[in-house]
């Protein structure tokens, strides 16, 4: 159960639980099980008895001699020293009115050995945009959010279908994504583009403000603020605003592993590694230890703070990269226990795991001793098939249950495929269909779905799309018209029975009956994986029906070499079965559906 510093006055308001200071700080620390630590360390503005504002402080340096809040309302001089409280917090109280929105702030620590460091807020909302490293002050009016009619909808979605939604995520990099160079302009621009392609929501990768070690190598260094490049926190939960009231859900990439090296960060805060453990001091970043409770309460109280402040609808976690620096068990009872707080406030939030290896029990309850995400990455196709480069003896395989498939990560995968031009193209539309027309839910990374060939940190250049007869526009019409069809078919997305039938060569069937108002209705998705036309593709139907193809993936339209087919194909019987018959052109992909209810 998640245990919260608040609780609902009698006008529906959020107020402070009637606590010591003392009693606030030994419910946070020792337990390790605080998902609320954002409302209590950090800054924040509170009325005190008699209803004036004052301004209080928290820090938590366990190992630290003293502390001094410095900044530009004292002059960056030590005349405000912070109390140590029990637990290793420190903790000041000023009047709120020698305080402004936008001062710089850190914490002036002296290490028990004598050293003084200046370090900014690990809870700071705000703060200076790298290189620049202080917290900011952030004072403004509440945020009025629009979104109410998209969160009643998402969370009477969850108790009708649970995760049986219709699921298709477009993952980019705000700060790179078509030269969008604040959260107004990529709300303006990503919007209408996500619509029009057919995405249900968007995943965001390195929200999180950065800084810079040695002017190089950027890390997280500020784990409560959005990307300060872009515009302030209020800019952000406009973005996030903006996306609800469009229907778009938002994915953040959440519970991070590591964290930055810089001076002002985590790294050894109060002179002794209290987030990171003991670990060689070589390393770009340093990794988060989940051994610690203090550690667990931060990033519990971090994945919280993203979904209560700023109204996000889901958090992918990467397990991977925190057992390659944490024991085994530390990682999944925290990643439990992260899951069982988060579905406990908010059940309708998705929770996706990543990881390299199968864990067993990954979208099991946590109650049924599973980890309790919502839906984990299934990389079935992308292991199988593009990690060979070669589509021999693939198959539109049965998914793993709550999966989510992705073909790559951080970079758009069809510069992985090693052949010409036109050939390439093709296979990426034959995986992508793969990868609709299966069980699991879609991800593609921002740059995929026009077949652009770079990599993730170079920016994707949109300019390919344009010029005669482009083959990326032609790769982007496709993902347009695929992505619909996924959308406009419950039965892609609902639970349901799926059959799968080998025709001949390297060519498959995968059919899924369903009913639309009590008539028999089936769709069938045809594959040819072989690099030569089958001219007699024999495909078995459900019924004596006619069937009409609804969808193919090698229409010159989109850079194949057949026109639009309106046919009707009539199912003849053979041996107390139904079957088609059509051609099937080299590395294609088709949707037949039966024309009547037979």
């Amino acid at each position: 159960m998640v245990h919260s510093l608040y609780k609902i006055s009698n006008r529906g308001e959020k107020c402070m639980i009637n606590l010591k200071n003392d009693e606030m700080a030994t419910v946070f620390i020792p337990t390790g099980t605080e998902f609320y630590g954002y409302r209590y360390l950090g800054f924040h503005i509170v009325p005190d008895n008699r209803g004036e504002k004052y301004a209080v402080f928290r820090v938590f340096a366990p190992n630290a001699k003293n502390v001094f809040l410095v900044g530009d309302f004292n002059g960056w001089q030590e005349t405000h020293p912070m109390e140590r409280k029990e637990n290793g917090i420190f903790e000041i109280f000023l009047s709120a009115s020698i305080l402004h929105h936008g001062q710089n702030y850190k914490y002036k620590i002296t290490t028990s050995d004598g050293r003084q460091l200046y370090k900014a807020d690990p809870y700071a909302v705000f703060c200076e945009s790298s290189p620049a490293t202080a917290s900011k002050i952030f004072l403004s009016a509440p945020y009025v959010w629009q979104d109410d009619g998209y969160i009643k909808n998402r969370k009477r979605l969850f108790a009708e279908r649970g995760r049986y939604i219709p699921l298709n995520i477009y993952k980019l990099l705000p700060a790179s994504w078509k030269g969008c160079g604040t959260y107004k302009a990529l709300s303006d621009e990503l919007i209408p583009y996500l619509k029009q392609m057919g995405y249900t929501h968007v995943m965001l990768s390195a929200v999180t403000n950065s800084a810079y070690v040695d002017g190089q190598y950027p890390g997280i260094s500020s784990f409560f603020v959005p990307a300060t490049g872009m515009g302030d926190p209020d800019c952000f939960r406009g973005f996030v605003d903006a996306l609800h009231r469009a229907g778009l859900g938002v994915i953040l990439e959440g519970a991070p592993s590591h964290f930055s090296k810089c001076e002002q960060g985590l790294w050894r805060f109060d002179g002794t590694p209290i987030f990171e453990g003991e670990q060689p001091d070589e390393s770009e970043d340093a990794p988060f230890d989940l051994g610690s409770k203090s550690v667990r309460s931060f990033l519990l109280s971090n994945a919280m703070f993203w979904i209560d402040e700023y109204h996000v609808d889901g958090l992918s976690c990467d397990l991977s990269q925190h057992l390659a620096s944490n024991r085994e068990d530390d990682v999944l009872s925290f990643f439990a226990q992260l899951n069982d707080g988060i579905h406990s406030e908010y059940p309708d939030i998705i929770t996706i795991a990543k990881a390299r290896l199968a864990i067993d029990g990954i979208t099991d309850s946590v109650q049924s001793g599973g980890l309790g995400f919502s839906f984990a990455r299934d990389r079935r196709l992308e292991n199988e098939i593009l990690s060979a480069c070669d589509l021999a003896g693939a198959k539109l395989s049965h998914s793993a249950e709550h999966g989510i498939c992705a073909l790559s990560d951080n970079e758009s995968f069809v510069g992985r495929l090693r052949c010409d031009s036109e050939e390439r193209f093709a296979m990426s539309r034959l995986l992508l269909f793969c990868m609709m027309l299966s069980d699991s839910k879609k991800l593609t990374f921002s740059g995929s779905e026009i077949g652009w060939l770079g990599k993730g940190e170079n920016g994707v250049d949109w300019g390919c799309l344009f010029g005669d007869n482009s083959l990326h526009k032609k790769h982007q019409l496709f993902v347009r018209d695929i992505g619909a069809l996924y959308l406009s078919s419950p039965v892609l997305w609902e639970e349901g029975n799926v059959t799968q039938k080998s025709i001949c060569g390297y060519a498959a069937s995968l059919s899924r009956i369903y009913s639309v108002c009590g008539a028999y209705k089936e769709m069938i998705a045809v594959i040819n994986f072989g690099k030569q036309t089958i001219s007699d593709a024999k495909i078995e139907t459900g019924s004596a029906a006619g069937y009409k193809k609804i969808f193919s993936s090698a229409l010159s339209v989109y850079g194949g070499c057949e026109e639009k087919d309106d046919t009707l194909f009539f199912a003849k019987s053979e041996n107390g079965k139904n079957y088609i018959k059509t051609e099937l052109s080299p590395l294609s992909a088709y949707v037949f559906e039966n024309a009547d209810d037979g």
